[in-house]
């Protein structure tokens, strides 16, 4: 009997051949287990390997890994992975002109501000009455500050932003004023924010510079 196995024959002493013409699986690639998470450990995978074994897609989006004290993984965008590092963190130099991209915005309804996304600036032709800024995926990690500033180009009614953090409506606190500034027409305004997280609360400061 003769045992032919990927196109090299094996022969016996009763010179019968045997021909495998289909693949022959070896179970949970041979380590014995019955199932695949057995499989993984059987491999050797700790809990972190097969959490990050088992990572999935992140639909052609760059992102990196950390890996967390409880053994699971997460995979982060470049802001939030810079800010677990704490990158940045103390006093900075630069030698030379320090630019920022500006968001242009175009408006009839909220403006919708991705925190990890988009640039501490925007820019907008006139803005609609009772509308807000909504700030998304903002980290609500205690004792921080976040400036915003938006530059309105304002129409004959001038109007300024409201503010909503993660979809709750925020109270705002104007400098030097209880009530919110009316804004000047047909010239530039200048809102400036400051998201303050205390005390596991949102607070936050506004003002408005008119030019033109």
């Amino acid at each position: 009997m003769a045992l032919k196995v990927g196109g090299v024959e094996v022969v016996s002493d009763d010179r019968q051949l045997i021909n495998i013409t289909n693949v022959i699986p070896i179970g949970n690639g041979g380590t014995g287990a019955i199932s695949v998470p057995g499989a993984r450990t059987n491999l050797g995978a700790t809990t972190t390997g097969s959490n990050l074994f088992t990572l999935q897609d992140q639909g052609g989006m760059t992102r990196y890994i950390r890996l967390n004290p409880d053994n699971t993984v997460t995979a982060l965008e470049s802001p939030a992975f810079k800010a677990a590092l704490g990158i940045f963190n103390g006093p900075m130099t630069f030698n030379g002109i320090v630019e920022e991209k500006i968001t242009a915005v175009s408006t009839a309804t909220d403006v919708q501000y991705n925190y990890f996304n988009d640039s501490s600036v925007m820019y907008c032709n006139s803005f609609p009455a009772n509308t807000y800024i909504s700030f998304f995926n903002v980290p609500t990690t205690e004792a921080r500050a976040i400036n915003f500033g938006i530059i309105i180009q304002q129409s004959a009614s001038a109007n300024v932003p409201l503010v909503r953090i993660n979809n709750v409506n925020q109270t705002i606190k104007w400098l030097g004023s209880a009530v919110a500034p009316t804004g000047s027409a047909n010239k530039i305004d200048v809102v400036n924010f400051t998201l303050l997280r205390i005390n596991n609360a949102w607070q936050v400061l506004g003002s408005l510079t008119s030019f033109g």
